[in-house]
Order: C-alpha cells, then sequence, then structure tokens
C-alpha cells in the first residue's frame, strides 16, 4: 500500500503532465489550475483502469487460492498486487474527486470517506454470510464481478464527465449570480 501511494502519485503527476503539454495547457506547480476545459477526468482515470484491471484479474483467482489452500506464498502474492492496485487507483479516484470539487475538497474527501466506510460496513456484514453459502472462490468471483461494474461506471464518468462537470459548473455560476 505504502509503495502504490508514492509511486502512484508520481505516475499521476506524470501522465497529467504529459496530457498537459500535449494539450498545450500550462503546468504550474505552485497553484491550483483552472481545470473548466482540461479533460481531468480522461487523464486521471487513464491510470486507474490499468491498476484496476491487474487487480481484479488477482482478486478473482484469491478466494480460490484460498478456498484449495495453497501455499501460503500465493495468497501472499496476490495479495500484494491486490493492494498495491486497489490503493493506488483508490489515491488516484481520490485526486480526482479534490480536481472536480477544488472549491469544496474537504467536503468532497469526507463525502467519499463516509460512503466508503457505510459501504465496508455493510459488506463487512454481509462477507461473512457470503462465505458460507457461495464459498470462498465463487464469493470473491461475484465480488470481482461486482468490482468489474464498479469500471463501467467509471468508463461512463470517463466519456462524460468532462460534460456533467461543464453543467454542474454552470448551475454553480447561475445560483452565484442571483
Amino acid at each position: 500500500s505504502c509503495i502504490a501511494a508514492v509511486l502512484n502519485g508520481k505516475l499521476v503527476d506524470w501522465n497529467y503532465a504529459r496530457v498537459a503539454r500535449t494539450l498545450g495547457f500550462a503546468v504550474d506547480n505552485r497553484k491550483a489550475a483552472d481545470l473548466r476545459h482540461f479533460p481531468i477526468e480522461k487523464t486521471r482515470l487513464q491510470t486507474v483502469f490499468p491498476g484496476m484491471v491487474l487487480g481484479i484479474a488477482a482478486f478473482l483467482p484469491y478466494g480460490w487460492v484460498l478456498q484449495q489452500r495453497a501455499p501460503l506464498a500465493a495468497p501472499l502474492v496476490l495479495q500484494f498486487i491486490i493492494s498495491f492496485c486497489f490503493i493506488a487507483s483508490l489515491n488516484t479516484l481520490n485526486t480526482l474527486l479534490i480536481d472536480l470539487f477544488p472549491d469544496r475538497p474537504a467536503t468532497a474527501a469526507a463525502a467519499c470517506n463516509l460512503v466508503r466506510c457505510w459501504l465496508g460496513a455493510a459488506g463487512a456484514a454481509a462477507v461473512d454470510h457470503m462465505l458460507k453459502g457461495m464459498g470462498w472462490g465463487w464469493c470473491f468471483g461475484f465480488l470481482g464481478l461486482v468490482m468489474t461494474l464498479g469500471l463501467v461506471l467509471l468508463w461512463v464518468e470517463r466519456v462524460y464527465g468532462m460534460g456533467w462537470r461543464e453543467k454542474r459548473l454552470e448551475r454553480v455560476r447561475a445560483r452565484g449570480s442571483d
């Protein structure tokens, strides 16, 4: 998780600078950029998709490895890959969230953490029943499918996010001029 946070931060910064240079967008690390005309959703999510796909690919066999009581090295290697990929993706999504709500970054982060904790609590309450009813392999397979569906939602954000962001900013400006 720590390695992912450090390496992914460098990757996200590099990718942002790369896209900004391609679009002729000035990058100033000392002040916040005006992202109204910058495809920040596409830029941030470019680094999320490979990590999430790799993480899900490691997550799917994890349940079967546990169910088959494989040697300890197998689940440990999968845990490393899973935690690296999912923490890197989570950090990137949190960065995107702050980019989308630069006027209320603390509120956005708090709302994200609240929803994440609620879902974590619901998952913790349900997973024992799922493991007993489905078995380890099928349980992790089902959860991998749910994560894959989440990737579809991120793809929708990648495609439509900039337009949605512009409409939200227009509504905010309209309320401010009242």
